[in-house]
């Protein structure tokens, strides 16, 4: 039954994620650059008004190695990332990437990116794990379970059922 609860979870995460225009995707990366362009603000102290940049856009090229949802005919594409600090290389290779279309957001668009990353993950052992099964294991949350086995973790084939 909680298998049942955590796929149902997961269904709508990904139906928030995955509509016209946007994509669920596996990709090896490469980083092309980390840019001075903020992504995100961090305000902080009594009143708020003490703020600071907080995450950045990288820009990233990768190639597509597998569509889970939506389309999208190029091998190569160009995307970026808010994130608060850099991924080491390993994390780029079998990256799974939820992303959409870039619409409105000219900072992003004038670094010359098609796509912004709303979500991914990243592989552990031959599942991809949710943040709450990394965040749990690192946590020693549940010390008996390993990640590779947490209710947060799926295969590409449990993936492709849910969507």
């Amino acid at each position: 039954m909680k298998k049942v609860k955590y796929l149902l979870l997961l269904l709508c995460f990904i139906a928030k994620t995955s509509s016209a225009g946007n994509l669920v995707i596996i990709v090896d990366a490469d980083l092309v650059k980390m840019t001075d362009e903020v992504s995100m603000v961090l305000c902080y102290g009594e009143d708020g008004d003490d703020c600071g940049a907080w995450r950045h856009y990288y820009l990233y090229k990768a190639k597509v190695r597998q569509v889970l949802d939506g389309n999208v005919s190029e091998k190569n594409i160009l995307f970026v990332n808010s994130q608060h600090t850099y991924l080491k290389k390993k994390y780029l290779k079998n990256w799974l990437i939820f992303l959409h279309e870039i619409q409105n957001d000219e900072q992003a668009k004038k670094l010359g990116a098609n796509y912004i990353v709303v979500g991914s993950s990243f592989k552990y052992a031959n599942k991809y794990c949710l943040t709450e099964a990394i965040e749990n294991y690192l946590q020693k949350e549940s010390p008996d379970n390993s990640m590779e086995e947490s209710k947060f973790c799926y295969t590409v084939s449990e993936l492709k059922k849910a969507l």
